[in-house]
């Protein structure tokens, strides 16, 4: 038996590990790891992945075929983490279904229209109503200004009550077209004050401003205790149609 010959056998199963150590450099990359270096590893691993790749060669000689090394198959980036630059994918919006036909685009807020967050937000779907605009940053701010007013109160449903609550103190049992008729009779710079258990609260008409189609007003609230400030907020009331009535009217919208 010629000593020299390659052990067929033998040589499959370096060519193994060897490929077994190239599939890990592969993976490796893919991860977008730096290349294990050769260093890396303990000598006798380096002789042996060494030894493999000339006995698998030797091997392929033999069985008369050339030795073609196969490409590694290119790393596919992996999703970028989470955090600065990141972008997350958005679920698609569903608009709701209307046969009624849409209403003009309200565009940009107009140069003369204060203040700025009395204005609505760009609006994803069609609008076929005043209802369909959103104020998610001026509904935000009146609740802070709700919340700031909070008093305890023996006789109320949970034991505290709301100074900020105009409609029951500026009209007789909360009656809402009285509350409404005194806000749109109030003339650019016009007041309103009342007190309440705690706190005192004013509202003040600062524009007449329309909202595409629509007429409206906004007013400028303020609660304070005593002469200190404890919160303000800004507020709009606009004329549209309600659903089911037979004409538009005054509602209170922020």
């Amino acid at each position: 038996m010629n000593k020299h010959a390659v052990n067929p056998a033998r040589g499959r199963g370096q060519a193994s590990i060897a490929a077994t150590w190239i599939g890990r450099a592969a993976v490796a990359g893919a991860l977008g790891l730096a290349t294990w270096p050769v260093g890396a590893m303990d000598g006798a691993m380096v002789v042996l992945l060494r030894g493999a790749l000339d006995t698998a060669a030797g091997v392929a000689q033999q069985s008369g075929r050339t030795a073609t090394p196969r490409p590694l198959a290119q790393a596919t980036p992996m999703s970028a983490p989470m955090g600065a630059g990141a972008t997350t994918a958005t679920a698609p919006v569903r608009c709701p279904k209307s046969r009624a036909q849409p209403l003009p685009p309200i565009g940009p807020r107009p140069d003369g229209y204060a203040p700025a967050v009395l204005w609505p937000a760009e609006p994803a779907c069609d609008i076929h109503d005043f209802p369909d605009l959103k104020f998610n940053a001026a509904r935000a701010q009146r609740d802070a200004f709700v919340n700031a007013s909070k008093v305890r109160c023996g006789d109320c449903e949970g034991g505290y009550a709301y100074d900020a609550w105009a409609r029951h103190a500026l009209t007789q049992g909360g009656d809402e077209k009285q509350y409404l008729a005194l806000l749109v009779g109030l003339a650019v710079g016009q007041s309103l004050s009342w007190k309440g258990s705690r706190y005192q609260g004013t509202v003040q008409a600062t524009g007449e401003h329309p909202i595409g189609p629509f007429p409206c007003r906004q007013y400028h609230w303020t609660l304070k205790d005593g002469a200190r400030v404890v919160a303000e907020r800004e507020g709009l009331l606009c004329q549209y149609k309600r659903p089911y009535a037979a004409s538009a009217r005054w509602n209170e919208v922020i």
